[in-house]
């Protein structure tokens, strides 16, 4: 056996008697009697309720894709990451890994059997073929880039590895799967990497450290891994404390106006900039009303209080639409910081009235002057900045950069 294979212990257990005669004989104690209880009638028994059943075991499907996430997680996605150290599975495709990761993923999915065939109980050694390796690998990529002869201990004379040991595979990951998707054979899996250890499919506490996306195609009952790619958005703790000027509604123009206090401005005007609306929505306010008008990328609504209507709230997804100062839709988490005042030594989250936030300067709450990154499953989700009841909302997609900015103030504030 090789370190899988243990030597066999010897260990002797002693047994030890020690017998001492009585100095007397105990007295007889006379057996306790119980109290004879009569059975109860037959239309009693019939009465009782049946014995509670216990509750079958879950069945886990055959079908891997299907499988529940601690199982998913525990057979297919946290093994690989435990043998390549220091994110080394990481890929766009297989072919990105070198031959010695290849190597240390063939041996982990090789079988027992086929590893102690190769020991050679003379050299107390294993050597390992090529043929070998390449029918670990073809359990779980499609293609792949592998020449044993990179592989550190290959042994050029056995044209093989030769290796001590052939194992030594152990440890654990805090992964979490955020979000799953499904294209034909093809699963893509979002998983959050957390310092906090939690078991299988259930959510670490404390925010996420990383964040990666895995490709996995199942077929024929198994799985092959396509990609797996880190998609984390980096930033060092106190590398975001800045001296930027903190959010103010000078920092919002529409039009080339201040759309802080609110402009004058018509359902005409927007059309004209905007064309037609693909819907209009109004919601009732006393003697008047809120109208929405949804231009399919770009949402605005105004009052109808008054002679002429206001602009209170603008949405926009585009990224050519330049309403907020230095920030516009597709940047970085990382650029949005340092745009703005930070003055976080480290982005520590807590709880605030906001939900789970890193405060990044003032006083989260109505009517204050504040800024914060806030988090939702450990991850950050969306910056909040206000001034006096005027703010603005900046949403974040999956890869942590800008998709789309709200901007509120004025009589909906």
């Amino acid at each position: 056996m090789k370190s899988r294979r243990l030597a066999g212990l010897l260990i002797p257990l002693l047994l030890l008697a020690a017998c001492a005669a009585p100095e007397a004989a105990a007295p007889e104690t006379p057996a306790r009697q119980l109290p004879s209880v009569d059975p109860l009638p037959a239309e009693e028994l019939e009465a009782l309720p049946a014995p509670a059943q216990s509750a079958a075991p879950e069945e886990v499907p055959d079908d891997p894709s299907l499988w529940p996430d601690e199982k998913l997680l525990f057979e297919i996605l946290i093994p690989p990451e435990v043998v390549l150290v220091d994110d080394g599975f990481t890929f766009d495709t297989p072919e990105d890994l070198p031959s010695e990761q290849l190597c240390l993923l063939a041996l982990s999915w090789a079988d027992d059997a086929q590893l102690e065939a190769c020991y050679d109980a003379a050299d107390q050694r294993y050597y390992i073929g090529d043929s070998l390796l390449r029918e670990s690998l073809n359990q779980h990529f499609h293609t792949y880039d592998f020449d044993i002869t990179a592989c550190c201990g290959y042994d050029s004379d056995r044209d093989a590895l030769s290796m001590m040991t052939a194992s030594g595979f152990g440890g654990d990951r805090s992964m979490y799967i955020a979000d799953r998707r499904s294209d034909g054979s093809v699963v893509t899996y979002t998983v959050d990497f957390y310092t906090e250890y939690a078991p299988p499919g259930v959510l670490p506490d404390g925010p996420a450290y990383q964040r990666k996306v895995y490709r996995v195609d199942f077929r024929d009952g198994g799985w092959y891994y396509l990609s797996a790619q880190d998609v984390t958005w980096t930033l060092e703790p106190g590398a975001a404390a800045n001296d930027a000027p903190a959010f103010c509604s000078r920092d919002v123009q529409f039009g080339g106006q201040p759309f802080f206090p609110i402009q004058p401005i018509t359902a005409e005007a927007l059309d004209a900039q905007f064309g037609p609306p693909a819907s209009v929505t109004r919601t009732p306010v006393h003697d008047w009303y809120w109208e929405t008008r949804d231009y399919g990328g770009v949402t605005a609504t105004v009052d109808t209080y008054g002679d002429a209507g206001h602009l209170a709230a603008l949405t926009y997804r585009q990224p050519d639409l330049a309403c907020l100062r230095d920030v516009r839709v597709g940047d970085s988490l990382a650029h949005v910081l340092a745009a703005y005042r930070n003055d976080a030594a480290a982005l520590q989250v807590t709880e605030t009235e906001y939900g789970p936030a890193a405060v990044l300067y003032g006083t989260p709450g109505h009517m204050q002057e504040f800024g914060i990154l806030q988090y939702r499953g450990g991850r950050p989700y969306q910056l909040q900045y206000q001034e006096d009841g005027v703010g603005v909302i900046i949403r974040l997609d999956e890869a942590a950069c800008v998709s789309e900015i709200e901007i509120i103030g004025g009589l909906l504030a």
